[in-house]
């Protein structure tokens, strides 16, 4: 993720979070926001909404949301 954030120039928060023993290794976002598997991309707005979910950056798609969040 690291390396899309640098390539983009985006400047805005990533994160990663694995889990622990006491999750069996699943992260907080699959768990709290009910994604199901394997995270990709997500985008969560100021409302804690998940306006955004890929597996891959679709950096077109991307930036149409981005500009629509206020």
């Amino acid at each position: 993720m690291l390396e899309t954030q640098k390539k983009y120039k985006l400047k805005i928060p990533f994160g990663h979070n694995p889990g622990d023993a006491t999750s069996h290794n699943r992260s907080k976002i699959i768990r709290d926001y009910n994604t199901g598997g394997t995270l990709g991309f997500l985008f969560i707005d100021q409302h804690d909404t998940i306006v955004f979910s890929d597996f891959h950056l679709n950096t077109k798609k991307a930036i149409t949301v981005i500009k629509t969040i206020k």
